[in-house]
């Protein structure tokens, strides 16, 4: 997934030629970079802080288009379900006798 930051202009017009901020969600990482786009007959093209393409996964990308300054919430996903192993079964004990 991929949250592009854009000015809106007017109520439902958004602006995507030019650049801003882009949140780039891929292979369970959170990437932030810029989206630059010069001119409306290209794609917008995602690049990291230093300047390099951000790889996004193969198959459908979703891009949400929000406007500058939207709070957005990242929340961490939920912990992996245990593992499917059977419990340890507990330490066994052997009783000694006692000789009287």
């Amino acid at each position: 997934m991929v949250v592009q930051f854009i000015e809106y202009p007017s109520y439902s017009q958004g602006n995507t030629v030019g650049e801003g901020d882009v949140w780039v969600f891929a292979a369970g990482q959170l990437v932030r970079g810029r989206w630059v786009r010069p001119v409306r007959e290209q794609p917008a093209q995602y690049v990291d802080a230093a300047g390099n393409p951000i790889k996004l996964v193969p198959g459908r990308t979703w891009v949400h288009l929000l406007p500058i300054g939207v709070t957005v919430d990242v929340v961490a996903p939920p912990p992996p379900p245990p593992s499917s192993a059977p419990p340890p079964s507990p330490p066994t004990t052997a009783a000694s006798k006692k000789k009287n």
